[in-house]
Order: C-alpha cells, then structure tokens, then sequence
C-alpha cells in the first residue's frame, strides 16, 4: 500500500480494502469524508472545516452512528465546506 490523497488518480482509501477480520475505527481522512465499509469506519467528516462531527457508539446491544452539524468553521484549507 502506498499513501495518496483522494484527488490522486486511481486512489482508493485503505478502508476499502481492508479485510479484517477486525473491524477498524478511524480519523484524519476528511477528504474522503464518512467512510462505511465492511472492516473499517473512517469518522473524519471535517468537523473543523465546518461540516459535521462524527462519533459511534460502541455498546454490549451493538454500535450507533451518530453526526451533528459543526457550530462554526475553525480551520480554513483544501476542504470545501458541505452543503
């Protein structure tokens, strides 16, 4: 595996190809955004940039994904605001 960002031609986010058997919870990916895969849940939704603050909830019943809007933009840099 080599690291790229998403704009690089033929990128994939390792999530996608993660296999486990472990399922793996994730940031520092909000270029990608929410990731949901099989293995792998990557929760950076860019938060900071103003878009939305992910979280899962990790309980004995199961999990819970959860997201709220972001109260203000806090970081200014590649990533567009979602609408």
């Amino acid at each position: 595996f080599r690291a790229t960002e998403k704009s690089a031609e033929g990128s994939v986010g390792w999530a996608e190809v993660w296999r486990g058997p472990e399922h793996c919870y994730f940031g520092h990916d909000a270029m990608r955004g929410l990731q949901l895969e099989k293995h792998a849940t990557g929760l950076d939704t860019g938060c900071c940039y103003g878009n939305q603050l992910s979280a899962v909830v990790l309980t004995a019943a199961g999990c819970e994904q959860l997201q709220v809007d972001a109260l203000a933009e806090h970081s200014v840099g590649k990533m567009k605001k979602k609408k």
